[in-house]
């Protein structure tokens, strides 16, 4: 008989492993165990530690940064707030209003994330149109991942619907710069 693997054997290590899964845990540990949120995202400093999950004070700076900015009109900011906010299932149904704004104040990043949202009818009605028009306008403004998209796009539009969709291009003006955010 082969034997492809062979692994040490510590006795250390599994007396360590051994102690840690039969050990009741202590009463106040349990607490980093529950689900916390920070503007409606999850986040716990044991969670962030085995996960993806940020603490909660990375979030509370995180947010503490960049609300009042996105509150003055800064696209930047509402685009970070709503990638944030599209990365947790719990306040994923939030992110298409910040990207909205900050593409409406001619944001080319948040304006790619609008053409993707609106091509994968994620959050936002399905609309070839609509994902044409943010798509043209994030790749005027040098977003190489959207005019990839806008390509892809347009070998699944009819020659009637990029045209309908161009002209969508052409008439659409940018709000002006610092607008309030109202999300």
């Amino acid at each position: 008989m082969k034997v492809w693997f062979k692994a040490p054997f510590h006795p250390l290590i599994f007396s360590l492993a051994l102690a840690l899964l039969w050990s009741p845990l202590p009463a106040h540990s349990a607490a980093p165990l529950e689900e916390t949120f920070v503007n409606g995202v999850p986040c716990g400093d044991l969670l962030a530690k085995i996960s993806l999950l940020e603490s909660c004070k990375e979030l509370e700076e995180f947010f503490a940064r960049w609300e009042p900015r996105a509150e003055q009109g800064d696209p930047l900011a509402m685009t970070l707030i709503g990638l944030r906010y599209y990365q947790h299932e719990p306040t994923r149904k939030k992110a298409p209003d910040y990207f909205i704004q900050a593409a409406e104040l001619d944001f080319g990043p948040a304006q790619l994330e609008l053409g993707m949202l609106y091509e994968k009818g994620e959050l936002l009605p399905k609309d070839d149109q609509q994902a044409f028009l943010w798509y043209s306008l994030a790749a005027a403004k040098g977003e190489e991942k959207a005019a990839s998209c806008l390509n892809s796009l347009k070998g699944k539009m009819d020659s009637q619907s990029q045209e309908t969709a161009r002209e969508l291009v052409k008439k659409w003006k940018a709000a002006p710069q610092g607008a309030p955010a109202s999300p």
